[in-house]
């Protein structure tokens, strides 16, 4: 089960690099070309995040791979892991459609196109962490990217759901 584990750990990992790839050239074409690099993108995402939460399920399912510790809350990490999920995941669509128009602001693509990486890399990070104890054993080291997480998937929603302007 740990080599089953451990290839599916590698294909979410080469599909968040692919993603990355895809995100960072959404402009570098024309019209035509540009529609079918976000409509790639756009696969590409549901994809990597429905793989992404059959390993996040498989790992939160499988024992911690730390030394036992009463005093760590493994329930309450897990499960603003899980939220925190629920929040990401969705959000991952409006930043990919925020990516491919020219009225988006280039700071802000710029993020968007780096998030579209960064963001499933935290969680590949904690599923790491909760099932093989790497990078760190702390907790504090494994949900720190939490933060950046929560604040570039408000702001895509915030970026698609504002009135537009006439």
């Amino acid at each position: 089960m740990d080599l089953l584990f451990s290839l599916a750990f590698g294909v979410v990992l080469l599909s968040i690099l692919c993603i990355g790839a895809m995100a960072a050239n959404q402009r570098g074409s024309d019209a035509a070309g540009n529609g079918l690099a976000q409509a790639y993108l756009v696969v590409g995402e549901l994809i990597t995040w429905s793989l992404l939460a059959l390993l996040l399920l498989f790992a939160l399912l499988r024992a911690p791979h730390h030394e036992h510790d009463p005093a760590r809350s493994w329930l309450l990490l897990d499960l603003g892991c899980v939220l925190l999920f629920l929040i990401a995941a969705p959000s991952q669509l409006p930043a990919s459609y925020l990516i491919g128009q020219s009225r988006t602001p280039r700071l802000l693509r710029a993020l968007f196109a780096a998030a579209a990486s960064a963001v499933p890399l935290a969680f590949l990070a904690h599923i790491a962490w909760r099932a093989y104890a790497w990078p760190s054993r702390e907790p504090l080291v494994a949900m720190f990217g939490s933060v950046p997480v929560l604040l570039v998937s408000v702001l895509a929603w915030r970026m698609v759901s504002r009135p537009k302007r006439t």
